[in-house]
């Protein structure tokens, strides 16, 4: 046999990379499987989470409207208040602030009273001491007391400016003012709580309406 038949080829030809094809491409493939199966599980996940997490969010956001609706209608239910008026609470005169009594402001005040004590579902007239109505007895026990709300009224008003009392925001501040002055110094006295009689109807004012209203 020649040298040139038992020589061996020597180096990087062709046939060393086929045999490394051969040896590493199997686990190169399984290799690869097994990333995407991975990145295939992970993508699932994630936006399985995200559409769960969006329609819970969606179940909840529609129980709470629910529910504050709900409350906005429970908010409503409840007897009309009871509406006093009286001649003296008519056509009162008052001198805004910083007009040195230049200025005059006549208004007549007319005041929703509720009962306190009045049980759910009891059914009461919705008219009270005015001119020409049924009295409630009940409430003509205010009728000694009109002349000291007057008087709290025109105080009220005389505190306040033109600019104030010709913005419309400032007269209801002012309807809560006297609200809340008329309640504390006239009805928690004229109608006291008595623990004997859970029955005895207990008014406070519940609104202010200035019937009339006029900057002259």
């Amino acid at each position: 046999m020649s040298e040139e038949e038992t020589e061996k080829p020597s180096g990087g030809g062709p046939g060393d990379g086929g045999s490394v094809l051969k040896k590493w491409g199997p686990l190169a493939a399984i290799v690869l499987v097994a990333q995407g199966i991975v990145a295939w599980g992970v993508i699932t996940t994630v936006f399985k989470d995200r559409g769960g997490g969006d329609e819970h969010g969606a179940e909840l956001l529609l129980s709470e409207t629910q529910v504050q609706e709900g409350g906005n209608k429970s908010e409503h239910v409840g007897p009309l208040p009871k509406y006093f008026s009286d001649p003296i609470l008519k056509k009162i005169l008052a001198n805004p602030a910083g007009t040195d009594a230049s200025r005059v402001v006549m208004l007549s005040v007319e005041l929703g009273l509720i009962n306190l004590n009045e049980k759910p579902g009891a059914e009461e007239e919705a008219s009270g001491g005015g001119e020409g109505e049924t009295e409630d007895p009940d409430m003509a026990k205010l009728k000694p007391y009109v002349g000291k709300m007057r008087a709290l009224v025109i105080e009220l008003v005389c505190a306040k400016g033109i600019d104030e009392l010709n913005d419309l925001e400032t007269r209801k501040e002012l309807a809560e003012e006297i609200k809340k002055k008329l309640n504390s110094q006239i009805m928690q006295r004229v109608y006291v709580p008595d623990k004997k009689d859970e029955e005895k109807k207990i008014f406070e004012v519940s609104e202010v309406i200035f019937s009339e209203f006029v900057i002259q």
